[in-house]
């Protein structure tokens, strides 16, 4: 009974300010040579989510200037599957899931929030 509560609140708090997106996820294919090349991404989706931003950004020097990344936090269903590396677009970003934590509760997954950091 507690589990279904938690995936519950963990949904309302995604229903607050919910977006569908498609998470586009890389695939490699051989290339007949003993490595890899890139195939065309896998989508998968849409999936109903929440993407808030993260306060901490990061910002490096380079030559050209400074040079800032801006971090997120996506909160996802507990069955969707997503991964490290998988791609999405929100507001016209392209963002990169760089990290997954899946929430347990007695060994059954309840939530799943990713971190994400937009790339070029």
């Amino acid at each position: 009974m507690l589990i279904k509560a938690l995936r519950e609140g963990h949904l309302r708090l995604i229903n607050e300010a919910p977006v569908e997106v498609t998470i586009e996820r890389p695939v490699r294919q051989e290339d007949g040579a003993g490595g890899f090349k890139k195939g065309e991404p896998q989508k998968i989706g849409p999936i109903k989510v929440r993407i808030v931003p993260k306060r901490a950004g990061r910002s490096s020097n380079t030559e050209a200037g400074e040079a800032s990344t801006d971090y997120w936090v996506i909160f996802a269903p507990y069955n969707a599957d997503i991964r490290p590396k998988d791609r999405l677009t929100y507001e016209d970003m392209e963002l990169e899931i760089t990290r997954v934590i899946k929430r347990w509760y007695r060994g059954e997954i309840y939530a799943v929030q990713c971190e994400a950091e937009e790339v070029t």
